[in-house]
């Protein structure tokens, strides 16, 4: 199970890709219109105009996920927006099968290279933007190659112009998948690496903003919840800022020693963040000195 914090940052790489989607839907455009003044063939048209429309609802689904608030968003509602996501790739994945199986019906060598680059195109994309949700790119990828690779295989049945015709349509279909699975192991490698990549990142940055005793946030994390906190209060609002110490602790530190001390300290801090408010903020800046900010007074 994912960290919420490492989920969340895993997720927002998803939707920051919007020049990646355009240029391949551009690229799919362009590759099905000159297969399509080829042939004339008006399936391979609605593919193209299918093709176009997915690309335009995922640029403006990129655009609502950031609209609707980005990674500040609660859970649910970033788990509906990556499924959308993995839909709308799904779709473009099938898309791509499509074509390449529909120009196998042809012997045109250059048609069938540049709907073969899709796939590869496409695969590239894959690993280097979506690596961080794993299951999205295995079903992508098993959705664009594998139909195109059987097809292939039956295709290599048939009898063909050329010698060396089925041999070489094996061998394609063989390379397909056998891209295929590199690139899904190294999806799993560079998964693996970025969620200890961003576990890292996310704890060093815990350490570095809570007290490790109490947990509370630390003179660091009150200063920027009071700057961040500050500027976004409103004309008739104030800010209060409270600091408390504990008189006589150093008395019972010296009493019943350091661990003693430690329990009532992290007592105390459990007893004002209690106490204050969900969006207070209760901070240990040191020793027994702890400070509350209250904001929209």
């Amino acid at each position: 199970m994912l960290p919420e914090a490492v989920y969340r940052d895993l997720v927002a790489t998803l939707f920051s890709m919007s020049a990646p989607i355009m240029g391949f839907g551009i690229l799919y455009a362009l590759v099905g219109t000159l297969v399509f003044l080829s042939w004339q063939d008006d399936k391979i048209l609605a593919m193209v105009c299918c093709a176009s429309a997915v690309t335009v609802i995922r640029l403006m689904i990129i655009r609502g996920y950031h609209r609707a608030g980005g990674i500040a968003q609660d859970l649910g509602a970033l788990r509906r927006w990556e499924r959308r996501y993995a839909w709308l790739t799904y779709s473009c994945a099938a898309l791509i099968a499509a074509l390449n199986v529909s120009v196998l019906s042809a012997h045109q060598p250059l048609i069938h290279l540049a709907t073969v680059s899709l796939i590869f195109t496409f695969g590239a994309g894959i690993v280097s933007r979506n690596a961080g949700r794993p299951r999205l790119c295995l079903v992508s990828q098993t959705i664009c190659v594998v139909p195109v690779s059987l097809a292939m295989l039956i295709h290599a049945m048939l009898v063909g112009p050329s010698a060396l015709h089925a041999q070489f349509f094996v061998l394609e279909a063989i390379l397909l998948f056998v891209v295929a699975v590199m690139s899904i192991e190294s999806v799993r490698h560079l998964y693996r690496l970025a969620v200890e990549h961003l576990t890292t990142k996310h704890d060093l940055g815990k350490l570095a903003r809570y007290d490790p005793l109490t947990g509370l946030a630390n003179r660091l994390l009150v200063r920027e919840s009071f700057l961040t906190r500050a500027t976004s209060c409103r004309a008739d609002q104030q800010i209060a800022l409270h600091y408390l110490d504990l008189d006589g602790f150093k008395a019972i530190n010296d009493q019943f020693g350091h661990p003693v001390g430690d329990v009532m300290l992290a007592q105390v801090a459990q007893r004002l963040v209690a106490t204050v408010r969900g969006d207070d903020v209760v901070g240990r800046l040191g020793g027994d000195e702890f400070v509350v900010l209250q904001p929209g007074v």
